[in-house]
């Protein structure tokens, strides 16, 4: 294994990663994600909300 192999770059930008994770990806691109993560999530449970709560109706 050569130095080269142990510099890992992030998946998304290609940044230089210092830490040594599974995962490869950079903070901000970490970040990203979990913005991008709730407001899916968000936006599900604001669609999906009236139709659950019209089937408690009956």
């Amino acid at each position: 294994m050569t130095a080269e192999d142990s510099i890992k770059k992030c998946i998304y930008c290609k940044k230089t990663l210092t830490s040594n994770r599974h995962i490869p990806l950079c903070n901000a691109c970490r970040n990203k994600g979990k913005k991008i993560s709730q407001v899916i999530a968000g936006a599900a449970a604001f669609i999906l909300t009236p139709t659950i709560s019209k089937k408690f109706k009956k």
